[in-house]
């Protein structure tokens, strides 16, 4: 499973970074890596655009999950000092990991904000990297042993539950 994120566009990032100078990238080198919107790779691009907009980048990190407290406990422990000279933190990560880095530097320091790249899309079901498909979107009443295996919320473009709406042509789909 890998959370799906797509790049937000540019100039949105800038926008919401529009009174930083001094920047720490967190990249997280696991599902944002595999959706290439983070990494090693997509953080030396999003640090190269940055620098070329004036701004600075202090620290660049790729822990393997952003989403995972323990990991960023021990990889922010690494690199106390920067944290006290940047003014923000841009993560290339999903939401989780967005709130996993505030909770973390909640403790030590909490006047740092933290902003995102990406839009989160959805957990995907990886077919080759870049390639990711939605079966599934945590709706929390999951009811897979029902139907098969197929979940009628992602596939079914209307997200019926009760059976064919009637909506086919040809005998497929009206909708998609």
């Amino acid at each position: 499973m890998t959370i799906i994120t797509k790049k937000k566009p540019f100039e949105e990032v800038l926008g919401a970074l529009k009174n930083v100078n001094k920047i720490g990238l967190v990249s997280c080198g696991s599902c944002a890596a595999m959706c290439q919107t983070g990494g090693t790779e997509g953080a030396k691009e999003m640090a190269e655009k940055l620098e070329q907009e004036g701004f600075e980048i202090v620290i660049t990190i790729v822990p393997e999950e952003v989403c995972d407290n323990r990991v960023m406990m021990k990889d922010f422990r690494k690199i106390d000092e920067e944290l006290g000279e940047i003014d923000a933190i841009l993560t290339l990560s999903c939401g989780l990991g967005v709130a996993s880095i505030i909770q973390v530097l909640s403790k030590k320091h909490p006047d740092i904000p933290v902003f995102i790249s990406n839009n989160t899309e959805f957990m995907g079901m990886t077919e080759r990297i870049g390639r990711f498909y939605m079966r599934c979107r945590g709706c929390g009443d999951c009811l897979l042993n029902e139907t098969g295996g197929i979940c009628p919320i992602t596939t079914c473009a209307k997200s019926l539950m009760n059976g064919p709406c009637g909506g086919m042509v040809r005998g497929k789909c009206e909708v998609g």
